[in-house]
């Protein structure tokens, strides 16, 4: 892999600073519907929670190398029978119990290709063409479209601190949509 310079980093600016202390605190509103108290860690809900966004970063400004050598699909079908293989070895799929019929096919079928590869491929490209700080806060995007679908869908009842919640993650992306990056230094 190539090693980057310190000439090659662009360190983000206050507006995407902002937006992404305005999305992490719009969507704990969101997830906690402004209820803080009911939140209970234990050592793994807390190491989880902080390795996610470590490896998701990771994992972001990584691939942008792999994805220019090689191109985004390649990148994406290595990466998924990687995981496919190490996820087997924690718990093979010929052990989930299953009623396999038409519509269990189809929504294996379609979790399997829109809800990863197709999801996952375009998150690879986008990764690749734009700064981490963008590609982060517009992550944010996914718990607010799941809690607006539930509010649509499921009858999911909404209160004000989730209602603020969603309007900070749009703000964010409004402001990330309208500011400019930092040049990288020569």
């Amino acid at each position: 892999f190539p090693t980057r310079r310190s000439s090659d980093l662009v360190m983000p600016t206050a507006s995407q600073i902002l937006c992404c202390a305005l999305a992490l605190v719009g969507v704990c509103l969101m997830m906690t519907k402004g209820d803080f108290s009911t939140l209970s860690f234990g050592w793994l809900t807390l190491l989880v929670g902080f390795g996610a966004p470590l490896f998701s970063a990771a994992y972001t400004i990584q691939s942008r190398s792999i994805v220019r050598k090689v191109g985004p699909l390649i990148a994406m079908t290595w990466a998924m029978l990687f995981t496919t293989i190490l996820c087997n070895l924690y718990y093979p799929f010929w052990k989930v119990s299953l009623e396999w019929n038409f519509l269990t096919s189809l929504s294996v079928l379609w979790v399997a290709i829109m809800g990863h590869i197709v999801a996952y491929t375009l998150y690879i490209v986008s990764a690749s063409k734009i700064l981490p700080t963008i590609t982060g806060v517009l992550e944010t995007i996914e718990p607010l479209t799941a809690i607006v679908l539930s509010y649509f869908f499921f009858s999911q009842k909404m209160n004000a601190f989730m209602l603020a919640g969603a309007a900070m993650v749009l703000v964010a992306v409004v402001i990330l949509g309208f500011s400019k990056p930092r040049e990288k230094a020569n």
